[in-house]
């Protein structure tokens, strides 16, 4: 949010008055990608969402 508002508005906010606008006054949370493992099989991957049950 803090980045997509400065390149787009050129607007310079800090963080953590980001954080608060879009927790408490949004009541939302900010979402982070989580890390992929280095060891991760795309192969295997692939194969467990053919075959897992949802």
């Amino acid at each position: 949010m803090q980045q997509w508002l400065n390149q787009e508005f050129r607007i310079v906010v800090a963080y953590k008055t980001v954080h608060k606008i879009v927790r408490y006054k949004l009541n939302a949370k900010l979402k982070v990608p989580r890390p992929s493992s280095i060891k991760a099989k795309p192969e295997a991957q692939e194969a467990f969402k053919k075959t897992c049950h949802r």
